[in-house]
């Protein structure tokens, strides 16, 4: 283990608390042996082993510490934060292991029937191999099983690392001894190093939930920024392009390689520059195809877009104020990372892309959304409902310990505390673009339920065909399926109206001192502070 020894960022905890540096290296003994399963696996992919997570460490230490010198570090770290941040390397990827006697219970869970649903190719990719398998050709049943589960074992492979994130967690509480104890049994540092490991796989917007990844908590004795951990774990894992990521031994066990795996094995082959370090994010690549130039481009850019997503995410952050990420940018005079045509290549790279109408695309959801009459109706009272529902589960979920599947499973005494008004009614208003009243018709659609914070407002309720009701974290949290969907449904209340408000508070809205929301709907939404 000479490389994450030898890693700055080692020495940096090793110092200050040698404790937990021998934790680490007990950790990574046991978790070096957990992720050997996942090249047995799934050999299709790219190195996700005790190798990844030894460069993720190397990455990190470049970030932070000056000439990579312990002693010079550009981020000040609590003890705790550095063994956060070395565990999270170590750990993040154990989703990833899917032991052979898992796998049936991964293709029976809901959320493999989900994923395969959502996708029109997934489901013709399951049909076609159903028929295969049931089929005549080849005629030896035997092999015809093997290919069968060859065709299957990729479409899972690819299910387990768009997932396994969200397996993280769930795996760590039930594992944490398995993996060498890595929490010393404190439910605080668990809860920590288990959402700053999921972190590294959900959207970037989603760490800016002060819940989950608060910047300022205390763990272990030592004050922690856990969405700064999250964030450079994020960018340690992007930066390892190592070129034996793809180790063509391993390239070779693996095929035939599905199509979509080969420019991603190929991709950090080509970087003929890179350099990490506090101050600057550069790399240069020459590619041979088109796929690989593509992939790297957009890996790049995913880079820059981190690491300028990092500044609006920790703005007024009250622990590491002064930090100051990376510069990494894409194009322009000042650009610090490129991928171009390698010498030969015969692929013309070209930025092309769509350019939208909002007000057009708008007016064509709004108006081809339904042409139902009292559709506008039936969406704000989905919405009401379940919102309802929501917060009738919570509290029964308070009261009885378990999580109704159906509203009749609450009593009805409870129900009748929580009723979904609607009213019509004729009022005079002040016209906003003339100094003069009118006579308007209101209809208002008034819940009980668990309201919406600013953070469900922005990332859901304003985002056109982006739902709460189809996440993890609904799914987690309630047993009921849901009738509603923000999005375009919502916006059929704008064909019939000129002016909509939204007004919710959450309950930690009721118990502070916030009063919730008010959000005012035109054309362009604003929203403040009621």
């Amino acid at each position: 283990m000479s490389d994450l020894r030898s890693s700055p960022l080692f020495q940096y905890l090793k110092s200050r608390e040698p404790v937990l540096a021998g934790k680490v290296e007990e950790v990574r003994g046991t978790v070096s042996a957990w992720l050997e399963y996942v090249p047995a696996s799934f050999p299709q992919y790219t190195r996700h082993t005790i190798a990844h997570s030894d460069e993720i460490v190397r990455q990190l230490s470049r970030l932070i510490f000056n000439d990579e010198d312990p002693e010079q570090a550009t981020l000040e770290l609590s003890s705790s934060e550095a063994y956060i941040l070395i565990t999270g390397a170590l750990l993040h990827d154990a989703g990833m292991v899917v032991p052979d006697t898992a796998k049936a219970a991964v293709l029976a869970s809901p959320s493999w029937s989900e994923w395969i649903a959502a996708s029109r190719t997934r489901q013709r990719q399951v049909s076609a191999l159903e028929a295969f398998r049931a089929g005549d050709t080849p005629s030896d049943p035997t092999l015809r099983a093997f290919l069968a589960d060859v065709r299957l074992r990729q479409l899972l492979s690819e299910f387990i690392r768009r997932t396994h994130h969200e397996r993280v967690i769930p795996l760590l509480v039930d594992r944490e001894t398995d993996l060498g104890r890595f929490a010393f049994g404190d439910p605080m540092l668990l809860q920590t190093i288990g959402a700053v490991c999921e972190g590294h796989g959900v959207a970037r917007s989603d760490l800016d939930d002060r819940y989950h990844y608060p910047d300022r908590r205390e763990v272990y004795g030592a004050e922690v920024n856990v969405r700064l951990m999250a964030i450079l774990l994020r960018l340690g894992d992007l930066l390892d392009m190592s070129h034996d990521r793809a180790c063509p031994l391993l390239q070779s066990a693996a095929a035939p390689l599905p199509k979509a795996s080969v420019a991603h094995w190929n991709q950090y082959s080509r970087i003929r520059h890179r350099v990490t370090s506090p101050e600057m994010i550069e790399l240069d690549a020459e590619c041979v195809t088109a796929d690989e130039h593509r992939l790297l481009q957009d890996w790049c850019q995913w880079i820059v877009d981190e690491v300028n997503g990092s500044r609006a995410l920790l703005a007024g952050s009250k622990r590491h104020s002064g930090w100051t990420a990376p510069v990494a940018r894409m194009g322009g005079p000042d650009a610090t990372m490129f991928v171009r045509p390698a010498p030969g290549a015969t692929y013309i790279p070209a930025d092309w892309t769509f350019e939208v109408d909002t007000s057009a695309v708008l007016e064509r959801f709004v108006s081809d959304v339904d042409t139902g009459a009292l559709t506008f109706l039936r969406e704000l009272l989905q919405n009401a409902l379940d919102a309802t529902r929501c917060c009738l589960s919570d509290l029964h979920y308070e009261r009885h310990g378990t999580r109704p599947t159906d509203i009749r499973d609450v009593s009805s005494e409870l129900r009748a505390q929580y009723p979904v008004r609607v009213v019509l009614a004729d009022r005079t208003r002040h016209r906003r673009d003339a100094d003069e009243e009118e006579e308007v018709c209101e209809l208002s659609v008034e819940d009980l339920g668990v309201g919406m914070s600013q953070s469900t407002i922005q990332r859901y309720f304003l985002q056109i065909g982006r739902s709460y009701y189809t996440t993890p974290a609904f799914r987690e949290s309630y047993r009921f399926p849901p009738t509603s969907r923000f999005g375009v449904g919502f916006l059929s209340v704008f064909r019939d109206s000129d002016h909509v408000v939204v007004e919710t508070a959450t309950g930690e809205d009721i118990s502070g001192s916030t009063g919730g929301l008010q959000t005012d709907l035109g054309r362009s939404p604003k929203l403040h502070s009621h």
